[in-house]
């Protein structure tokens, strides 16, 4: 009985596995004993022996990673950047075909690849081809970068950037770590296991500086989506936290003359920070740096009298850092009147020229009455009399 082996698809039996991460097709091409397949052009014949190829989905850095397998058979290959029928990939006897030797001329790029496995069997020269399948392949690491450190103005904080541009020349960045003090380092796995990741748009990477980076060195990785990795680092020297201290000012009535100024509440909620002020008669359109000889809390009772503006300044030691300022206008007063004199005047009843009848007046007339600062408030001025006695 004559032994008839299955041909699938005209030429080949092919059968195609799939993960969720890798490519697997196995080709397996059995001979006849009526006839044999021949490639268009060639004219060697299709064998009787297995080519599977497993490439992953994803990009990968390491043709190690690649399994394709066959029966001591001599491997050959075409590349073709897009999808194409499977007429137009030719033979392995095509002058564009390469071999493949495990892959060690291969070069990095991504689109369709096609094997084909071929050997002598019995002296005659036979060959199995695998279908064409999608392979990634990115063994570059991204391009080199530096790192600069830039206050952020509205934030009142120091942030790491990339100083130019990142790129990479393939599979793309996919993700930015960094860590502080960096020490064997030498692996992706220890760059996960030790980092942390950075904020990454795409285009440019953000790290905001934080106290334990202070005096450390600080090491940037960018990733790629193959695994490849290049870094960079610096050393953060000045890190500093830079917000302005809280200023707390109530109790100043502009449009209320006072006498003390035990209503006027200044101080600070944040630790260590220091009040300072400055007057002026005007309000000043710019009042200079801080005057830091005068401290708020020994120089209260110190303050001019006067309708007049005082600026304050909440301010820590270090000079570094951002201080916050408010400016109020004071009508303060606690000096008294000037000293004055009276004199008075009696003037009996009398029946004038119109014969109405006049009580007795008694008039009292009050002289160099001044007040130097707020001035005399004319709706404010009593007098007491006694008579006989009597007080009113």
């Amino acid at each position: 009985m004559r032994i008839v082996k299955r041909i699938l698809a005209g030429f080949l039996a092919a059968s195609v596995l799939f993960s969720s991460n890798m490519i697997c097709f196995t080709a397996v091409a059995e001979e006849t004993n009526d006839t044999n397949i021949t490639m268009p052009g060639s004219n060697v014949t299709e064998g009787d022996f297995d080519l599977t190829v497993d490439i992953p989905k994803q990009w990968s850095n390491d043709i190690k990673e690649w399994t394709i397998t066959t029966d001591d058979a001599d491997l050959f290959y075409k590349l073709s950047v897009d999808p194409i029928n499977e007429d137009e990939w030719g033979s392995y006897t095509d002058d564009d075909i390469k071999e493949w030797n495990d892959g060690a001329d291969f070069d990095e790029s991504e689109g369709y690849i096609k094997f084909w496995a071929v050997k002598q069997i019995n002296g005659e020269e036979k060959f199995v081809t695998s279908e064409a399948v999608p392979y990634k392949y990115d063994k570059t690491s991204p391009d080199s970068f530096e790192i600069k450190k830039v206050k952020v103005e509205e934030k009142n904080e120091f942030v790491l950037k990339n100083k130019d541009p990142i790129s990479d020349n393939l599979s793309g960045i996919e993700e930015v770590w960094y860590i502080i003090n960096s020490e064997n380092v030498s692996t992706l796995d220890d760059i996960y296991s030790l980092g942390k990741t950075a904020e990454f748009d795409g285009e440019s990477f953000e790290i905001s500086c934080t106290k334990e980076m202070n005096d450390c060195n600080v090491t940037v990785y960018l990733i790629d989506k193959a695994g490849n990795y290049a870094s960079s680092s610096i050393n953060v020297d000045t890190y500093k936290d830079l917000s302005a201290p809280h200023l707390n000012v109530s109790g100043i009535d502009s449009a209320q003359w006072v006498n003390n100024l035990d209503g006027w509440n200044v101080g600070s909620d944040s630790y260590g920070a220091n009040i300072y002020y400055k007057i002026s008669d005007t309000d000043l359109e710019k009042w200079g740096d801080c005057p830091k000889e005068d401290d708020w809390k020994y120089s209260k009772e110190k303050i001019p009298e006067g309708h007049k503006f005082i600026h304050f300044w909440a301010a820590y030691d270090d000079t570094d850092r951002e201080y916050s300022e408010k400016t109020f206008e004071y009508k303060f007063d606690a000096t008294a009147p000037n000293s004055f004199s009276i004199k008075y005047d009696y003037k009996g009843s009398y029946i004038d020229e119109t014969n109405d009848w006049n009580e007795p007046k008694f008039i009292v007339y009050g002289s160099e009455i001044f007040d130097g600062v707020s001035g005399i408030n004319q709706d404010r001025i009593y007098f007491k009399v006694k008579q006989n006695g009597n007080e009113w």
